[in-house]
């Protein structure tokens, strides 16, 4: 945060440490979040983008299951933060419409967009142990969901990703990551019609 010129800021770093420690949360945690700012360190696109980095840090801010504004509520975070620091327009709207875009529910209009997508579902490409601990961690987050239910939406999420033309919009991790996405979501749909 310091790299945008921001005071010093350790309430609000704990505030996010804190929400990320929420005890329901098995993937929308903290080690996701530092997933993800370890992606940016893979290509020479990301390394230097502090924006996309902000916005990694605030985009699952707010998550709680049983809601559907949790893009949009992490974004009013974000915004509410960028405001009391004085920080630009362009800035508060960018960082928002980076947040908004880990929805999944359009195509990117920019490269900035497109890394934010990817590199939030970049776990769909990781290798087949990483991933089915990853499956384990999302469904002890719905745990409260009856598994015929759970089952039923799971598939159809991940249906949606597989019918995509593309799962992934970079030239990195499209090369590098969708292969073994689309191999680890049809294991997942496959083990998911084997059990009752």
């Amino acid at each position: 945060m310091n790299t945008f010129g921001f005071s010093e800021n350790e309430q609000e770093y704990k505030m996010i440490l804190k929400l990320y420690s929420e005890s329901h949360r098995k993937y929308h945690n903290s080690v996701h979040i530092n997933d993800c700012l370890d992606k940016c360190e893979l290509n020479e696109e990301t390394k230097q983008n502090h924006i996309l980095q902000l916005a990694i840090w605030y985009h699952d801010v707010i998550y709680k299951p049983l809601k559907k504004d949790n893009e949009l509520k992490s974004a009013e975070a974000a915004e509410l933060f960028l405001t009391k620091q004085l920080a630009g327009d362009d800035l508060i709207k960018r960082v928002k419409k980076l947040i908004m875009v880990t929805l999944h529910d359009q195509i990117p209009s920019n490269e900035e967009e497109a890394y934010m997508m990817d590199i939030d579902i970049s776990i769909l490409g990781s290798n087949s142990e990483t991933y089915i601990d990853y499956t384990k961690n999302v469904r002890h987050e719905y745990k409260w969901v009856p598994w015929f239910l759970y089952k039923k939406k799971r598939k159809e999420i991940l249906e949606m990703f597989l019918n995509k033309e593309t799962l992934y919009f970079t030239k990195y991790f499209k090369s590098n990551y969708e292969q073994q996405a689309r191999i680890n979501i049809e294991n997942e749909i496959a083990q998911l019609k084997k059990t009752t």
